[in-house]
């Protein structure tokens, strides 16, 4: 998969394991970049596969931090 790519919500949620809305709360505060492709009540809206790839790392730095304490 090339660094350009997006993923849609649903597609970011899905690879974390994670339910939408936490996706969608994420980004609201801006611990996700994402860009908004529509307005409405629920946006439309695209996250690099960049950032998915960021979130796969913090987690794993986090999980050898705990594993140290």
């Amino acid at each position: 998969m090339d660094i350009l790519e997006f993923l849609t919500v649903k597609e970011f949620a899905k690879k974390l394991k994670v339910e939408r809305d936490m996706v969608y709360k994420w980004i609201d505060v801006g611990r996700v970049k994402a860009i908004k492709l529509t307005d409405g009540k629920r946006p439309s809206w695209r996250i690099p596969f960049a950032e998915l790839k960021r979130m796969h790392a913090q987690a794993y730095n986090e999980e050898l931090i705990n594993e140290n304490n």
